[in-house]
């Protein structure tokens, strides 16, 4: 006769003795496409339009839930809503992630947020949005500034 061992993971319990609130994304779309349990999708800038529905798992009155969430890559802070959607029409090309948060009828929010990563992809062949002639022209303008102060300083000398 043996016997059992088991690890039994714990919650984490807030004050009311109740586990925090857990944020999940229910559907998220990238360009009208599907995108929900992709590793981090791609999209090209002219499809850069994001829309996600999200919900809150907690136990107490689901109208007294909030929500916060953020684009990081475009938003600097949290944006607090009631709304269990949100829309970003036209997202620029660069690497975002997608978080929200829960926050129970008693006030407490998840401890971690649901995300969702991607990436808005600029347009190919663009030859002005390549590093290395925006770092020239970064170059071209440090040069005329440095002439033009030459020029100046000459000019007051004589």
């Amino acid at each position: 006769m043996g016997l059992l061992r088991a690890k039994i993971p714990q919650v984490p319990m807030h004050s009311h003795g109740k586990p925090p609130p857990e944020a999940v994304i229910l559907e998220a779309s990238l360009g009208g496409e599907d995108v929900l349990g992709q590793d981090k999708p791609k999209v090209k800038q002219e499809d850069g339009s994001f829309n996600v529905r999200f919900a809150g798992l907690t136990y107490g009155n689901p109208r007294r839930i909030g929500f916060k969430y953020r684009m990081v890559g475009l938003d600097d802070e949290e944006i607090v809503t009631q709304d269990r959607a949100v829309r970003y029409a036209a997202l620029p090309p660069g690497d975002y992630r997608f978080e929200v948060w829960c926050k129970s009828a008693a006030g407490v929010w998840s401890a971690a947020p649901a995300t969702l990563a991607f990436v808005v992809e600029g347009p190919e062949g663009v030859w002005w949005q390549d590093w290395w002639v925006r770092g020239g022209a970064v170059i071209v303008l440090v040069v005329l500034f440095l002439a033009w102060m030459l020029l100046r300083r000459r000019s007051r000398v004589a």
